[in-house]
């Protein structure tokens, strides 16, 4: 095998052979055309060492602001002065690429481990940020990083590309300013199966119906009964066995299977429904859904079409979106009015993470439910910050008329303080695991201690807010 001092050799010299041509002529550095040249050859070099190699998407938040307010000639010098900044962190056998606009890539040479990946994206994004002088102003720009990984996230460069444009999108969606992660590489699953690989065969599992679907109850803090179930995929694989969505969600959306994924949980939902019902008449149907795959798909349309044709109200259904995805834009203003419209419902979940919280509630007719983040709730009972920050949501969701769910709930003592803040939904791992249908049918007595377990803690009947 090529030694790795070899293939860095190797790798250096097609480096300094690009700048005779297909130089980006604003910051000097090698363009998009230089990358879908020589990239093809990186790869293959780095590969012959067994080395981990990365490619990393970058893209300026809030660019356009900075054009519009300071001129495109202001614009033009953040833009050679990112080039800058990137070239001075990367490493010398690194490709650093501007792809046009306010993106750029870096396609890195052979790295002593993956995690150096992660560290060189957390390198870009404080160097990117530091402020920087134009005209006499200073000026503060940050990024999104999105990193794909050789042999993990795909085996050419078309595939790490689009890997790394839906990590880097994933992590514009929470605000931006931050490299994606890469997910907990530790693993024993993920260290089993390389990304391709686990990519053809959710693809074939998606095809061929093996998908399983798993309903956690919700359960009413005031009555202790349960009003729904968050439905969550499940994939029985047959050599690692089962695999939670940590494990093959990030695939799925870094390869697009993540719509086809979504479809195949809710046509498995809706199926499952009228046995969930007869155990919780009325109960709803929460389903995790992308706002990129929303938005994109006219998933809304689809939605009500798959809901209608399996016989049932299109109310019955609540979208589980972060709440990174509610900033009011035109377009996703008219989403959440096609929404409202259709008479499905929104909740946010993780909700409390982003500073602007609340400003989705007042916004969107369709929000109907927050899911208050689970990391909020662990520290409920250890930190007065923590509890007076849950009274303020709850306070200010109830006079919107918006329900609230406290997502991972592990103790009874957890219970008992949401339901003097005046929590209506309680969620998490004390109250029951998610299950099959069949399993949920034989933990009957299960659900029934656990409803008058609430019902002895609940401070008394209390109406649970609803938003027309």
């Amino acid at each position: 095998m090529t030694g790795l001092r070899d293939v860095r050799g190797l790798l250096c010299g097609v480096v300094r052979r690009l700048g005779s041509r297909g130089t980006d002529p604003l910051t000097g550095l090698p363009d998009r055309g230089v990358l879908r040249d020589r990239g093809p050859l990186a790869l293959a070099l780095a590969r012959a060492s067994g080395r981990p190699v990365a490619l990393l998407l970058l893209d300026l938040d809030g660019f356009k602001r900075i054009n519009d307010l300071l001129g495109h000639h202001e614009g033009d010098a953040v833009l050679v002065e990112v080039a800058r900044r990137l070239s001075s962190v990367v490493g010398a056998q690194d490709l650093v690429v501007r792809l046009g606009g306010d993106e750029f890539a870096v396609l890195t040479a052979p790295l002593a481990c993956v995690d150096d990946a992660g560290d060189l994206a957390a390198r870009i994004v404080a160097a990117v940020a530091a402020p920087l002088a134009v005209e006499e102003l200073e000026v503060t720009v940050t990024a999104s990083v999105g990193v794909a990984l050789l042999d993990r996230d795909g085996n050419t460069l078309e595939d790490l590309t689009r890997a790394a444009d839906q990590a880097m999108y994933a992590v514009k969606r929470a605000g931006g300013d931050a490299p994606a992660p890469l997910g907990d590489l530790t693993d024993p699953v993920l260290a089993a199966v390389h990304g391709p690989r686990l990519v053809a065969e959710l693809r074939e599992a998606v095809l061929a119906g093996q998908l399983d679907v798993h309903y956690q109850p919700q359960v009413d803090a005031a009555t202790g009964r349960t009003t729904g179930y968050e439905a969550l995929v499940r994939w029985e694989h047959p050599e690692l066995g089962l695999l939670l969505p940590r494990h093959f969600l990030p695939q799925a959306e870094r390869s697009g299977l993540l719509g086809p994924l979504t479809d195949a949980v809710l046509d498995r939902a809706l199926a499952d429904l009228p046995a969930l019902r007869r155990m919780a008449p009325g109960a709803g149907l929460a389903l995790n859904v992308s706002a990129r795959h929303m938005a994109a798909r006219g998933l809304v349309t689809d939605l009500i079409d798959r809901v209608r044709r399996a016989g049932h109200d299109p109310a019955s259904l609540v979208l589980e979106i972060t709440e990174a995805a509610t900033w009011p834009t035109p377009d996703v203003a008219s989403l959440f009015e096609e929404v409202h419209d259709a008479g499905v419902r929104v909740s946010i979940h993780g909700f409390g993470r982003d500073s602007s919280s609340l400003r989705s509630l007042w916004t969107f007719p369709a929000v109907r439910q927050i899911k208050i983040d689970p990391e909020i709730i662990a520290t409920l009972l250890t930190d007065p910050t923590t509890e007076r920050q849950v009274r303020g949501m709850v306070s200010a969701a109830h006079a919107l008329e918006v329900q609230v769910v406290a997502e991972g709930v592990e103790t009874a003592s957890a219970v008992a303080r949401l339901q003097e803040l005046g929590v209506d939904t309680l969620q998490g791992r004390w109250l029951g695991a998610a299950a099959d249908p069949a399993e949920l049918a034989r933990q009957a007595g299960h659900w029934a201690a656990v409803g008058a377990a609430v019902r002895r803690t609940a401070p008394g009947p209390r109406t649970a807010p609803t938003r027309g």
